[in-house]
């Protein structure tokens, strides 16, 4: 998916609500601990999500505790698509696929991307 396409998604959704999602939301409600690999390094997040209501909203900690996660969530097709904003640096969009208790995807900055991995939180099982 297109920023430019995400970006439009995102902004006619939270028009219509803050934060939405269809179908399998359970299945990605919980905490995750995530890794985003770039280039020179790997960066570890706790990605956390809620579900309230069959919609979804999240938190990142990242260990500069600086990040946040701009609504909406989406979850499209089988796949989620998050806003990440890693205050001081970029915003990030997420794409995530879930295949048991494992997230595999991808972030893109518009000027940099790699790919997302995330496994359930040991708490959660």
């Amino acid at each position: 998916m297109s920023k430019s396409l995400f970006s439009a998604m995102a902004l006619a959704v939270s028009l219509a609500a803050p934060v939405f999602a269809a179908g399998g939301v359970s299945e990605y409600a919980g905490s995750w601990q995530c890794r985003m690999e770039m280039t020179s390094r790997n960066i570890p997040f706790t990605l956390k999500l809620e579900e309230h209501d069959g919609k979804l909203s999240g938190s990142v900690t990242v260990p500069t505790g600086r990040a946040a996660v701009l609504a909406p969530v989406l979850l499209e097709d089988g796949s989620l698509y998050l806003t990440v904003d890693f205050i001081g640096w970029a915003e990030a969009d997420f794409e995530y696929r879930l295949q048991g208790d494992v997230l595999t995807g991808t972030w893109d900055t518009g000027t940099d991307s790699g790919k997302l991995s995330g496994k359930r939180s040991s708490q959660e099982k």
